[in-house]
C-alpha cells in the first residue's frame, strides 16, 4: 500500500491530465480458454485501473442523482478509500470487481459497471436459480445442462446449502456487494447476473425435493451450454412467462386478450398496438399485458396512448441533467442546441437539481382500448417497463397485479471503462404527481400476488390465475 498523503490529488491530476489517453478504448492480453486462471493475464496499467474508479467517482459526482437517498455515504471519502485497492496489482476480473463493490454503494439499479467481454465470456452461472418462497430459498428455475437432464432437479425443491454455507448467508458475503440496487427482492433478481464462476466450476449444492428427500449434488457453471432449440425444455424448466420474443399474444378463455410485452423495443411496441387497433371493431372482453419479464428500453408511448382514455401527465423527476450531458446524449447536436433544448423545458445549462414536473403528457391514440385491464408486474419489471406501470396507474387504468416493480428506472448515463468494460450512473429520481416516490422502491401492486411453494412445485402462474379473475369479474364474465 502507498503512503501518500494525497490519493485524491493525485488521482484527480491523472483525470485531468490522461483523460484523453484513457477515456480510449485499451487492449488486453487475453489468456487461453484452458487456462487454470483464466484471468491471470488479463491486466492492465496501475494508471489505467485508477483511471477507471476516477471516471465511475466523477460522473456519479456530477450525474448521480439519488445521493439524498444516502445520507450515511460520504462518496468523496470513499473513494480516497478505494484507491489503494484499484492501485493493487490483479486481474482485470478482480479490477472489475472492485469497481462493481464501490459503485454498489450507490444503492440504485440503473447505476452498474459491467465486465469486459473478455471476462464475461470466461464466466457461466450454475444451471440453477433460486428466490425466496415462503421464507425459503427455492429453486425456480433449472437450465437442462447435460447433468440436470441426467438427473433432473424438481422444481420448487429448497436450496439448503452451497459450498456447506446456508443460502442466504453464502449470496450476502459472495455477491450481494457487487449488486447495486435499493432493496434485497431486487438483489435477488439481479443474481443471476452476478452469481458467476469461471466456466465450468463444480459447485456442491445441497437440497431439499418437494417429497421431502436430501440430495447433495455438484454442479458445473455451465448454464450457457444448454440448447433451448428443443421448445419442449423451455416449457419445462423455465417459466413461461419469463422467455419469448419481445411481444407475445394470446387469446384466452372468454375472450381476453393476453399480451406478453418482454421488451420496451419499438418493433414489439408497434406489434401491440397494431393487435389493439385490428380489434377496434370486436374489442376483446379484457385485456392482459404482462409485464413481468420487461427490464426496460425506450417509454413506449405509443402503447400506453392506446390504453388510455383520457390525458395523463407525465410524472415529476429531480434530474442531474447537465449542459455537457444533453451534449453528449444528443450526439448530433451542438452544445447552443442541447442550452436551447434545456431553456424550453424551463431550466438553464448550470441548473442545480430540484423537482420539477416533466412538461409533457401523453392523450388517447384516436383508437384506444378502455376496456378492463391487468397489467403483471415482478421485481424484474424495470426501467422504460416502470413507465408503463407508473402512467398507467396515474391514469387510473386497470389494476397492477404481482408484485413491486424493480425500482430501477431513470435516465443513465453511459460510458466507457479501461480494460473494455463499461458503465452507467442514474441521472433521474422519479416520482408520482401525488409525491410518492417509486425509485427503489418500485412501483406497489394494486393486488398484490406473491408465488407460493406449492404453485411453484405444480407449475403454476398464480399470477395469471388472479388476473384472469379479476378480469372476469370486471368484465362480468
Amino acid at each position: 500500500m502507498r503512503s501518500d498523503k494525497h490519493p485524491f490529488l493525485r488521482a484527480a491530476t491523472l483525470m485531468f491530465v490522461g483523460l484523453a489517453i484513457y477515456a480510449q478504448s485499451i487492449p488486453v492480453n487475453a489468456s487461453a480458454p484452458s487456462s487454470p486462471n483464466p484471468f491471470k493475464d488479463q491486466v492492465i496499467t496501475r494508471e489505467q485501473r485508477t483511471m477507471g474508479l476516477v471516471t465511475v467517482y466523477s460522473l456519479a459526482k456530477q450525474h448521480f442523482a439519488l445521493f439524498d437517498d444516502l445520507p450515511k455515504l460520504d462518496w468523496d471519502k470513499t473513494f480516497i478509500e478505494y484507491i489503494p485497492l484499484v492501485e493493487k496489482d490483479q486481474s482485470l476480473y478482480d479490477y472489475y470487481r472492485v469497481l462493481q463493490r464501490f459503485n454498489a454503494l450507490l444503492e440504485d439499479g440503473h447505476t452498474t459497471i459491467s465486465f469486459p467481454t473478455i471476462v464475461q465470456k470466461e464466466l457461466d452461472e450454475l444451471p440453477i436459480r433460486a428466490n425466496i418462497v415462503e421464507g425459503k430459498w427455492v429453486i425456480v428455475t433449472r437450465f437442462p445442462t447435460k447433468e440436470v437432464l441426467k438427473e433432473d432437479i424438481p422444481r420448487g425443491s429448497e436450496l439448503l446449502s452451497i459450498e456447506g454455507i446456508p443460502p442466504a448467508k453464502y449470496y450476502a458475503d459472495k455477491f450481494y456487494p457487487y449488486i447495486a440496487a435499493g432493496r434485497e427482492q431486487f438483489k435477488r433478481q439481479k443474481l443471476s447476473a452476478y452469481a458467476l464462476y469461471p466456466k465450468n466450476t463444480p459447485i456442491k449444492v445441497a437440497l431439499r425435493y418437494p417429497d421431502g428427500s436430501s440430495h447433495e449434488r455438484v454442479l458445473k457453471a455451465n448454464a450457457a451450454t444448454v440448447n433451448w432449440s428443443d421448445e419442449s425444455l423451455l416449457a419445462k424448466y423455465i417459466m413461461p412467462w419469463s422467455v419469448g420474443p419481445g411481444f407475445a399474444s394470446s387469446e384466452l378463455d372468454g375472450g381476453i386478450l393476453y399480451i406478453a410485452f418482454r421488451s420496451c423495443d419499438r418493433d414489439s411496441e408497434n406489434k401491440i398496438v397494431k393487435l389493439l387497433e385490428s380489434r377496434k371493431s370486436n374489442w376483446p372482453k379484457g385485456v392482459i399485458l404482462d409485464l413481468r419479464a420487461n427490464r426496460g428500453g425506450s417509454s413506449p408511448e405509443d402503447l400506453i396512448a392506446h390504453l388510455i382514455s383520457q390525458r395523463v401527465e407525465w410524472y415529476e423527476a429531480l434530474s442531474r441533467w447537465s449542459l455537457s450531458y444533453m451534449t453528449a446524449q444528443t450526439k448530433d447536436s451542438t452544445e447552443a442546441q442541447a442550452a436551447e433544448w434545456l431553456k424550453g423545458r424551463g431550466l438553464s445549462a448550470e441548473f442545480s437539481p430540484k423537482w420539477y414536473r416533466m412538461p409533457w403528457s401523453l392523450t388517447p391514440a384516436k383508437i384506444h382500448y378502455d376496456g378492463p385491464l391487468a397489467i403483471l408486474t415482478s421485481p424484474t419489471t424495470g426501467s422504460a417497463a416502470e413507465d408503463v406501470v407508473a402512467l398507467l396507474q396515474q391514469a387510473g387504468r386497470g389494476k397492477v397485479i404481482g408484485d413491486r416493480t424493480a425500482g430501477a428506472t431513470g435516465q443513465p448515463l453511459s460510458f466507457d471503462l479501461p480494460g473494455g468494460g463499461s458503465g452507467r450512473v442514474c441521472t433521474m429520481k422519479c416520482r408520482y404527481l401525488d409525491g410518492r416516490e417509486f425509485q427503489k422502491v418500485g412501483c406497489p401492486p394494486d393486488i398484490l400476488v406473491t408465488p407460493t411453494l406449492k404453485g411453484i412445485t405444480e407449475a403454476r402462474d398464480e399470477v395469471l390465475e388472479v388476473a384472469l379473475k379479476y378480469i372476469r369479474s370486471s368484465a362480468a364474465l
